[in-house]
């Protein structure tokens, strides 16, 4: 069935069709370009022509006021991955950079929050991951780590307009296990690499 456009004052651009004997309504909101400078848009629709125009002006009013990402698609792990390789990565101290790299290959990269869109985020999803990783006995060390890193890195996407809150930072830790407490990563006394030698060999 072809579709028909209509534009009405304050409405712009409707689209209608008919679909099981019954008119429909489409709707499209240009929110801005990608890299390559083709135009990003969003779509609405429904069989109530009121409710379409909403929705529209809803998008438009959110888009101009920054409550739109360009790209909805990103993922949380992508997002950390260009968020540190394109923009912090001048910035941190190379011992530094390691470790969020580390992070990131070892707990973000294939795991069920990372694949996550990060527009779709919300403190739900972090309260979960980190509980999780508490059940498989992470130690509340490397929790608090991971939970600082993307603290950090749900910040730089607000600061670069990906999202519009840091969901991740109203997040309650797990609480601290005596025998963490006892035995905290920084109270440990680790093997030079000569002292390491030297046991090896007596």
């Amino acid at each position: 069935m072809a579709k028909k456009r209509t534009k009405l004052n304050g409405e712009g651009t409707i689209y209608t069709e008919q679909r099981n004997g019954k008119t429909y309504y489409r709707a499209m909101v240009s929110i801005g370009k990608d890299k390559n400078g083709a135009t990003i848009r969003k779509t609405v629709g429904g069989y109530d022509k009121d409710e379409v125009l909403r929705k529209k002006q809803e998008i438009e009013y959110k888009n101009n006021i920054g409550m739109i990402s360009i790209d909805e698609n990103i993922t949380l792990e992508k997002w950390f991955e260009t968020w540190l390789f394109d923009f912090r990565i001048n910035d941190l101290k190379a011992s530094s950079f390691e470790r969020y790299e580390g992070i990131l290959r070892n707990y973000i990269e294939g795991s069920s929050i990372g694949r996550v869109k990060l527009s779709s985020l919300k403190t739900a999803h972090f309260q979960k991951y980190f509980n999780n990783l508490k059940s498989n006995g992470t130690s509340y060390s490397t929790i608090a780590t991971i939970k600082k890193f993307l603290n950090c890195c749900m910040n730089g996407a607000v600061e670069h307009e990906y999202i519009v809150k840091n969901y991740c930072s109203a997040v309650k830790l797990p609480k601290q296990d005596k025998i963490d407490k006892d035995t905290d990563i920084d109270d440990i006394d680790f093997f030079t690499k000569e002292e390491q030698e030297k046991f090896l060999l007596s």
